[in-house]
């Protein structure tokens, strides 16, 4: 999940979750889908209190699918179609230094670009879940 110390929309109420004792407000949730070859995340975005977009492969409101299985960079559409819409490219870099993941995330103009930093934070945390 994804989220913010303001409202992602006018009338939102805070979620149950707190940091340093300031309340969060849900702004999205990012899954993976379990039918993909390739590494794919989806997001959906808040539209109510605690509630988000219908979470299906062919309704997600931002997808990002590696070009290849081993492949270390995302291209991000917004919509549920490849092809169309491309809105970020998050690339990491093939060495790696002192055990850090180092990104090169460019945005394209409209997309926000706080939202593409939380889905590469998601997709390292995602990562290292699976591989512990």
């Amino acid at each position: 999940f994804i989220y913010g110390f303001k409202p992602y929309f006018e009338g939102q109420q805070p979620t149950g979750e707190t940091q340093n004792e300031l309340p969060l407000y849900a702004w999205a949730k990012v899954w993976k889908p379990i039918k993909s070859l390739t590494p794919m995340l989806c997001i959906q975005m808040a539209n109510g209190n605690d509630s988000y977009t219908e979470a299906s492969f062919e309704t997600t409101d931002f997808k990002a699918k590696a070009p290849s299985m081993l492949a270390p960079r995302l291209s991000v559409c917004k919509g549920a179609e490849f092809g169309t819409n491309g809105c970020c490219l998050i690339d990491r870099a093939t060495l790696q230094f002192e055990g850090m993941n180092v990104y090169d995330v460019t945005v394209a103009k409209g997309i926000d670009p706080i939202l593409m930093v939380g889905l590469t934070l998601c997709k390292d945390k995602i990562e290292e879940k699976q591989s512990s």
